[in-house]
């Protein structure tokens, strides 16, 4: 009789920000498919992010707003060899300082019991920020990677950072969104653009990124796919005269449907968020990183999938970007590279939510 798994998984993430929650979203299904109860975390996460999640219509989800019920729930389960902690898809950030070691320490501790009663610690979607290879903290980090049993990291320098035999790459899980988009290219005519404070261009700079695309016939709109991203798109949207989606008083998922819509109209989505790019991919947009070093996150977690044309801050590459960017076969190799990406998302995820009693 096959064993009925029970995975742990916390939904706790930056409230503001889309991307976060898609990538939870992502791992959440794949999860609630795979195994016989879900339990997850969501301490005080405001209702607008989890509303995208449905949690009162599952019936198989256990919901916890209490880290410690939570956590006795997920050592009754592994004292049964039935448990499975998801550590949460995203950024591992290697701090310095006291904080960052004790929250290293907590979560080694945490992997050290739960692997010793016989529950899996697993991983997909990770990275991790920080470019220090050498140091406590980063051996603590490696240390933490190695004793799970399987650590699908998101990129290739996450890989060789952490270097254990149990770190493996697979894609961001946000290239398995699954795309709406049923749009004919020529009927895309939106470039669309989102950026972060860190690293935003200015209102000149913009400017020129503007009237570029526009002499190409496309229609420049900056998306905020972060709320507080909202200030510098209304600036810049000021700036060289274009329209905006601001999140506003949107909810989530309100939101959500509105960025994903406008990525549907885009040919181009140039970026220096992340999800942002990988969501425009999704949706058939050609994803532009725009970042001051290819070893960026953005590029490093775009480029084993698909092939990128990084963006100068400076812009003094931007016609030769824009121009390899709409060229006429970019569209079919960007869906056939985010076609492979979900499928190694779908069959990383496949070794996850397994028993083995070898493994502990």
């Amino acid at each position: 009789m096959p064993r009925e798994l029970h995975a742990f998984l916390s939904l706790v993430a930056q409230d503001d920000n889309l991307g976060d929650l898609v990538i939870r979203r992502r791992v959440f299904d794949l999860a609630d498919a795979s195994v016989h109860r879900l339990h997850v975390l969501i301490d005080d996460m405001p209702r607008d992010f989890l509303e995208p999640f449905r949690l009162d219509s599952r019936q198989n989800v256990s919901v916890y707003t209490n880290p410690r019920g939570f956590s006795r729930a997920m050592l009754a389960q592994a004292i049964r060899q039935r448990a499975i902690l998801v550590l949460s898809p995203g950024p591992e950030h290697i701090r310095r300082g006291v904080l960052g070691g004790v929250q290293l320490v907590a979560q080694i501790g945490r992997t050290l019991v739960l692997r010793s009663l016989g529950a899996r610690v697993v991983a997909i979607g990770r990275s991790v920020l920080g470019r220090k290879r050498s140091g406590v903290l980063a051996a603590a980090s490696r240390l933490s990677a190695a004793l799970s049993n399987v650590y699908f990291a998101r990129d290739h320098f996450s890989v060789n950072l952490l270097a254990s035999k149990s770190v493996r790459y697979a894609p961001d899980v946000a290239f398995s969104e699954g795309t709406s988009s049923e749009l004919l290219i020529d009927s895309k005519d939106i470039a669309a653009f989102s950026f972060r404070a860190e690293g935003m261009p200015t209102d000149d700079q913009f400017r020129i990124m503007a009237a570029s695309v526009r002499e190409h016939g496309l229609k420049p709109v900056l998306v905020s796919q972060v709320r507080r991203d909202d200030e510098v798109h209304r600036q810049l949207s000021t700036a060289a005269s274009c329209d905006a989606l601001l999140w506003g008083e949107r909810s989530h998922a309100e939101q959500l449907d509105a960025v994903m819509k406008t990525y549907d109209t885009s040919r181009l989505v140039i970026s220096n968020r992340l999800h942002a790019l990988i969501l425009g991919a999704v949706q058939r947009a050609i994803p532009v990183p725009f970042s001051r070093q290819n070893g960026a996150k953005t590029v490093e977690t775009l480029s084993p999938v698909l092939v990128v044309d990084r963006l100068e801050p400076d812009l003094s590459n931007i016609e030769d970007v824009i121009a390899k960017a709409l060229a006429e076969d970019k569209v079919e190799s960007t869906m056939q590279g985010v076609r492979i990406a979900a499928g190694s998302v779908a069959t990383a995820a496949a070794e996850l939510f397994v028993y083995r009693a070898a493994s502990r």
